[in-house]
């Protein structure tokens, strides 16, 4: 139950349906290059990252009662921790922020622009579009 009384079953029932079909898609889409194991490899991770985010997004909503007792009974920085909503919402934005990024390579090699995986110093991959040779 959520603290407004209402069951937060279907709502997490019909996401994780949702989760699940775009993982379908992205399989199906993946197997198409010839570079498939790199790609599947990063969806993978990017699924997995997301998937963590879910898990505790669900922990928090059936033990919301319980995790604000454990805030109120620590510190601020081990309460803010545990707010795992919150966590929730930067895995969330992590693996869809790495999806992007791997359809945007996959569509970079459908199209046969050269690109690069770079990263910025704190580790997080972006795409270096080369110039396309004529």
């Amino acid at each position: 139950r959520t603290t407004s009384g209402l069951s937060s079953l279907p709502s997490s029932v019909s996401y994780a349906v949702l989760v699940v079909t775009l993982f379908a898609v992205g399989i199906h889409a993946i197997r198409k290059f010839n570079s498939w194991r790199l790609y599947l490899g990063a969806f993978l991770a990017t699924i997995s990252i997301y998937l963590f985010g879910f898990l505790l997004w669900n922990i928090d909503n059936h033990l919301c009662t319980e995790l604000r007792l454990f805030r109120r009974e620590r510190s601020v920085p081990l309460g803010a921790v545990s707010q795992l909503h919150a966590w929730w919402h930067a895995f969330a934005g992590l693996g869809t922020y790495l999806a992007i990024l791997l359809s945007s390579a996959m569509r970079e090699e459908y199209l046969g622009i050269p690109f690069a995986v770079k990263f910025v110093s704190i580790g997080i991959p972006y795409l270096e579009i080369k110039p396309k040779p004529l």
